[in-house]
């Protein structure tokens, strides 16, 4: 079943979350995890986001922004970078 439509709207606050599967390590190394912090920042910096709080561990991590764009375009081009 797909999961229902994200509800996206101006001002709007999001919340974003990563895992490893069984608490496995998301970054291979320190040079994984420095390649995606720089994208995060050029992320919010190209799509104009406004990041409120981060946090993560080796096997996860958590975001809450909110945007002033269409979520789509943003999440799929950190995603396939």
């Amino acid at each position: 079943m797909a999961r229902p439509l994200r509800i996206e709207f101006e001002g709007a606050l999001y919340h974003l979350t990563g895992r490893g599967n069984a608490r496995q390590k998301i970054f291979g190394d320190e040079a994984d995890c420095a390649k995606f912090v720089q994208l995060l920042v050029e992320s919010l910096e190209r799509y104009e986001v406004a990041l409120h709080g981060y946090g993560w561990q080796d096997w996860g991590l958590i975001f809450t922004f909110d945007i002033t764009f269409d979520f789509g375009s943003a999440s799929s081009w950190i995603c396939v970078k």
